[in-house]
Formats: C-alpha cells, sequence, structure tokens
C-alpha cells in the first residue's frame, strides 16, 4: 500500500492528463479514488490501461450497488491495479439505464458486465454476450 502523498500525486498526475474531462481525485483508506461521469468512463478507463506512467493492467474488481434509495441510481465501482508500482485505484461513476462496456480493455470485464446486467439491469453497450449467468428468465 502506498502513502497519501504518493496517491495525491498520482490522483493530481490523472487529473492533469485528464482535465478536458470532469474528475475529482481524492484518497479513502489507502486507495486512489477518481470519480467520473459515465460517458466518460470508457476513456478514463482506457487511459488508466494504456498511459505509460499509469500502466493500470489489471481489472481486480467491479461491482455495483444503489447509490441512495431516493435517486434510484446505481453506482459502478472499477477497481484496476498496477501490480509493478503496487498501486489501486478505483473508478466511480453514478448509472442510470446504461455505460459503455470495457471488455475491449479488459477482458476480464465479460463476467462481471454480466453480472451486473443480470442482477441490476445495467446495459453496457457493446457487450458481446449480456446473457443470463444464474437467474432463471422471469415470465
Amino acid at each position: 500500500m502506498q502513502n497519501e502523498n504518493y496517491l495525491s500525486e498520482f490522483g493530481e498526475y490523472i487529473k492533469k492528463r485528464l482535465s478536458h474531462y470532469q474528475i475529482t481525485s481524492s484518497t479513502e483508506n489507502g486507495l486512489l479514488v477518481i470519480q467520473a461521469n459515465a460517458a466518460d468512463l470508457y476513456n478514463i478507463i482506457s487511459f488508466l490501461q494504456h498511459d505509460t506512467y499509469c500502466q493500470f493492467e489489471r481489472l481486480e474488481n467491479l461491482f455495483s450497488f444503489k447509490e441512495a434509495r431516493d435517486t434510484g441510481k446505481l453506482a459502478l465501482h472499477y477497481v484496476l491495479n498496477n501490480m509493478e508500482k503496487k498501486i489501486s485505484v478505483m473508478v466511480k461513476v453514478a448509472v442510470t439505464q446504461s455505460v459503455r462496456s470495457i471488455t475491449e480493455i479488459y477482458k476480464s470485464a465479460h463476467w462481471l458486465e454480466r453480472e451486473i446486467w443480470e442482477k441490476h439491469q445495467i446495459l453496457f453497450e457493446g457487450h458481446k454476450d449480456l446473457r443470463r449467468l444464474f437467474l432463471e428468465n422471469e415470465s
């Protein structure tokens, strides 16, 4: 786990490089957190993987939950890891119905996106195989 100063500097680098997007960065419990708009998600995730300084080569997890009962919005949290630098980043976005799939960037997102689609009906645009994994079709 990296110290708070290193994480803050890393977050500032990302914000500077992605200054054309509305993002915020913070640190929470030894984790760099990037808050972004759902419309920008694909480009931000792509940058985090392909930028020569960032190189977040691994999607550790993708999960969703309701932000608040009264808004009806769901939050998606993408946890990416750079094994060499021993740093993780969590990218948070709020969605209502759909978001672009990141399976072209991280193959490991395939199953995770299907799970979230099945449980929360978030459409992952461009996902090539959105079909049920666990639950029976409701008739």
